[in-house]
């Protein structure tokens, strides 16, 4: 029971404010006197909302010339359609004959119409010549398909007997007829000899051989390939080629000889051959490779075809243990003795010796010198101010 009391007095509350809100927005708003409900109190809301989008409306406007408008985004200003702006007015857009305005805020203004051309100011028609026809954009001509244009005037192109016009902007502006070629402005017959055939290149003779003849002068002549020997297809050279296993010598196929530890290697270039690995060419044979003791075979086609193996190094023709001296280690090239002085140390003679850093100096990156401090200089082997 206690509860219920209490959440009754709580919601009697509730409305003794909201009702003290209500008489305060409609003593504000409405007529003295008149009657105050939650109707006219939202009434008289609205209005108050339309009064100042009203001065809202009126405060954007402010400072707006004459013909223009508020920008429909941001803030500021802009001139109506055949308007521009000049000294924070909007001046009239004067368009000569023959052209219309344009929405851009930048150039004149006004673009001319089709059919015409701006000169001086002016929209000035296009004279358009026998045979030709305005592009596409308006602002020119060009000239119908079998004329080409000759200073101001469309020129009809001759086209002689077996020819016909192409579609190039440049050229003669015509071609002849497949089994003629151009000559002199005119289509002549291209002639073909026995055993050719016409070709469609406007470039060359106009015709080709047949496989198994080849050119020579104006006529085809029949390829005789020797014994183990075939035809080819390729147009330049002898048009013929060597079967596996020979090559060519002079007009005829020789066998290839291939040595003892070879074997052969077949290409478009012809057959040739190479030593098996541990095999070197030598005099037209495959000597072997002797690799010495503390060796091993490489794959270079260059030097002698071994190398020693990690802490040997080259002598002669031996590997030779490489005496690695205190503070010093083994490096992966043989060459420079096959070891490096470790950091702080550098080499004198066949020793590391200590590398001796004097006052304000460091090791430098090399780790085998030093350098001196920022802002000493070096100078014989200590570091001075400058």
């Amino acid at each position: 029971m206690t509860i219920q009391r209490a959440e009754n007095a709580s919601v009697a509350s509730d409305e003794r404010e909201q009702n003290s809100f209500d008489k305060q927005w409609c003593s504000g708003v409405l007529e003295s006197g008149k009657a105050c409900s939650r109707a006219s109190l939202y009434i008289g809301a609205l209005l108050l909302i339309a009064v100042q989008s009203m001065g809202f409306a009126a405060g954007s406007s402010a400072g707006i010339p004459e013909n223009a408008h508020a920008k429909s985004y941001g803030n500021g200003w802009r001139c109506d359609t055949g308007y521009r702006p000049n000294n924070g007015s909007c001046v009239k857009i004067l368009a000569p004959p023959n052209a219309f305005l344009t929405a851009s805020d930048y150039g004149r203004g006004w673009e001319c119409s089709r059919g015409y051309v701006e000169t001086g100011g002016r929209c000035v028609e296009i004279e358009v010549p026998a045979n030709a026809y305005l592009t596409a954009p308006g602002n020119s001509w060009a000239c119908e398909r079998g004329n080409r244009k000759v200073g101001e005037d469309c020129v009809a192109v001759p086209v002689p007997e077996n020819g016909f016009l192409d579609d190039e902007s440049y050229g003669s502006g015509w071609r002849c007829n497949r089994g003629y070629r151009a000559a002199d402005g005119n289509c002549i017959a291209i002639a073909v000899p026995e055993n050719g055939y016409l070709t469609a290149s406007v470039y060359g003779p106009g015709w080709k051989c047949k496989r198994g003849h080849r050119a020579a002068g104006d006529e085809c002549t029949a390829v005789v390939a020797p014994p183990n020997g075939y035809l080819t297809n390729v147009d330049d050279g002898v048009g013929w080629a060597c079967d596996r296993g020979f090559n060519r010598i002079g007009d005829a196929c020789s066998q290839i000889e291939v040595p003892a530890n070879a074997y052969p290697i077949y290409s478009k270039y012809g057959t040739r051959w190479d030593c098996e690995r541990g095999y070197r060419k030598s005099a037209g044979t495959c000597t072997e490779i002797r690799v010495p003791e503390h060796g091993y075979l490489t794959d270079a086609g260059h030097g002698n075809g071994w190398q020693c193996i990690r802490g040997y190094r080259q002598a002669g023709a031996a590997c030779v243990a490489i005496e690695l001296p205190a503070n010093a280690f083994l490096v992966g090239s043989a060459r420079d003795r096959g070891w490096k002085c470790s950091r702080a140390y550098q080499k004198a003679g066949g020793l590391c010796a200590s590398v001796a850093v004097p006052k304000n100096a460091h090791l430098d990156r090399s780790g085998s010198d030093w350098e001196c401090d920022r802002p000493f200089n070096r100078k014989g082997g200590e570091c001075v101010m400058p």
